[in-house]
């Protein structure tokens, strides 16, 4: 009886030391996160991203307004006329003042990195890239009539 108490008392700790084990083995096998300097665009150079910067601030300011005719269009879309005129409406009046306070910091801040502003998402750090996605007003995604990007229409006229 004494021998067999022994067996499961080693088994139940043998039990618990390989639960621990593995546990620790999942646990150190999370990858980390990357970190990046200010500048993960090897592509330009800190001019350019300035520039870009810039501009973006200015068509934000100056086009802001243009974000209630596609929310307008894009919740038509989604979800049909009436929700369109009404709900699409206001959307388009939430994304108008948030371009244009994105536009101003954008304008103020052209010359230095932002933190969380990188072009690539998956990495934190500093950069020139875009406060909020869509980085501009009017993509090729978001191009009604070809408006703008002629070889990519969004609805037929």
């Amino acid at each position: 009886m004494k021998s067999h108490f022994r067996a499961l008392i080693l088994a139940v700790a043998t039990i618990f030391a390989a639960g621990f084990v593995v546990e620790a083995k999942a646990i150190d096998t999370t990858p980390e996160p990357v970190y990046t300097t200010w500048s993960d665009t090897s592509d330009y150079n800190i001019f350019q991203l300035m520039c870009r910067k810039l501009g973006r601030g200015i068509i934000g300011v100056g086009f802001g307004a243009l974000e209630i005719p596609i929310k307008v269009m894009e919740v038509n879309f989604e979800h049909g006329s009436l929700p369109a005129i009404s709900w699409g409406v206001l959307e388009g009046v939430g994304w108008f003042i948030a371009r244009e306070v994105v536009g101003v910091i954008d304008i103020a801040t052209f010359y230095m990195p932002l933190p969380g502003c990188t072009f690539n998402k998956n990495i934190y750090g500093w950069g020139y890239g875009p406060i909020m996605e869509r980085e501009w007003i009017i993509t090729p995604e978001t191009n009604a009539y070809g408006l703008f990007y002629t070889s990519n229409r969004t609805m037929e006229y």
